[in-house]
């Protein structure tokens, strides 16, 4: 696999530098939705990525989501997809688009993903290595 494929790519600037290093985070994507929802990305800083296979909340009464953290407990019912691409901040961004995924596969291993989100997602099949 040559190492423009290997990672994920960077969703803001369209450009081909690989943001995610060696691991390929989703096996199979199956649906993506609303490609182009914008995300705030104004708490982070330049430079910040937000890694593939990232916990979102989204609904489709809006442009927007969220990302939802491991460490947000209280928002955690709330997760009802995940990143498609690592998305890198750049300098002076508000605002970044990120396709979401609703259905596929996914490598639990390489994601922060608590178990307790896993059955929210039905349509994720979470696949772990094996040693």
């Amino acid at each position: 696999m040559d190492k423009l494929n290997s990672g994920t790519f960077n969703t803001i600037a369209n450009a081909s530098k690989t943001i995610g290093g060696g691991v390929q985070v989703w096996a199979r994507v199956d649906k993506k939705v609303h490609f182009g929802r914008s995300i705030n990305v104004g708490s982070y800083k330049a430079g910040d990525v937000i890694p593939a296979g990232s916990m979102v909340h989204f609904d489709n009464e809006s442009d927007y989501a969220t990302i939802v953290k491991a460490s947000e407990s209280e928002a955690l019912s709330t997760v009802n997809g995940l990143t498609f691409n690592d998305v890198c901040i750049p300098e002076g961004a508000v605002f970044a688009s990120v396709a979401i995924v609703t259905s596929g596969k996914i490598w639990a291993d390489a994601t922060d993903v608590p178990v307790s989100v896993e059955a929210q997602l039905p349509n994720i099949e979470f696949i772990r290595a094996r040693n």
